[in-house]
């Protein structure tokens, strides 16, 4: 199993996004990912506890979206002022 990860704005050499404003959408796409896979898990900033739950690393920002099932585009909006960002995507093998 191998995750892919596509993004809109591209990540650059460097592994960053670069925003071409003070906010602006990103779409990630993960159906490129290789293997029998049945989640595709994307926490859209690993710095912020979406989910409440106390650990801001381990949120699924992308469950109620059929990217989650399929690695299907899935887009979100990044603020500049909200400083340093990493999302992260975990894939789920169907075994």
């Amino acid at each position: 199993m191998q995750a892919v990860w596509e993004t809109l704005p591209p990540i650059e050499s460097d592994n960053i996004i670069y925003l071409p404003g003070e906010s602006a959408n990103v779409t990630f796409m993960s159906a490129a990912s290789v293997g029998e896979i049945s989640e595709y898990k994307i926490d859209a900033n690993v710095y912020y506890d979406s989910d409440g739950n106390g650990d801001p690393a381990d949120d699924v920002d992308n469950k109620d979206d059929i990217s989650y099932l399929t690695g299907a585009a899935w887009s979100t909006n990044y603020q500049k002022s909200w400083g340093q960002i990493a999302a992260k995507l975990i894939v789920v093998s169907q075994e």
